[in-house]
């Protein structure tokens, strides 16, 4: 076989001192990375509230972190159920009055197995200034279990809506 015979000429090698170099790429794992700064901060959140819901998640992260879409919050709860880092604790159904209708489905997580929590004393803050602030409307277990029907002043509660 003789590859480029001119190049080899040029540098002043033969064709049969030629020698192939196994690939790098070999060792190294494909497809995309597993690792998600965004997943590890739902994980740090989730540390600090025992659980919560998509939307709860996706609000509070905005105001916490770089603006992401409600999309990416679930694409990394869905993705890090897989991995085991959250586990789907329990769906509830809540009736009110919705953009999509009169009823919404809440998919509550918790921290799986593989999680690996990081403290951080921002978010802990945030946390706790969250509920002295909304000491009934949270949905968190830190403070009880929303009620049935709760929601803002228009009856809207802030569900998943799937």
């Amino acid at each position: 076989m003789h590859l480029f015979p001119s190049l080899l000429q040029m540098i002043g090698m033969s064709n049969n001192q030629f020698v192939m170099v196994p690939a790098l790429r070999s060792s190294m794992a494909r497809g995309r990375p597993t690792k998600s700064k965004v997943r590890q901060n739902l994980v740090n959140m989730l540390h600090i509230l025992r659980e919560g819901y998509g939307y709860d998640l996706y609000r509070h992260y905005r105001e916490l972190f770089n603006p992401v879409t409600m999309r990416v919050v679930y694409y990394h709860l869905k993705k890090g159920a897989e991995l085991g880092e959250f586990q789907l604790h329990k769906i509830t159904k809540e009736r009110g009055k919705f953009s999509w209708g009169e009823e919404t489905r809440k998919s509550y997580y918790r921290l799986g197995p593989e999680a690996k929590p990081e403290a951080v004393a921002s978010l802990k803050d945030h946390f706790d200034e969250y509920f002295r602030s909304h000491p009934l409307g949270a949905s968190s277990p830190r403070n009880g279990e929303a009620k049935e029907g709760s929601g803002d002043e228009h009856g809207n509660n802030a569900g998943d809506g799937i």
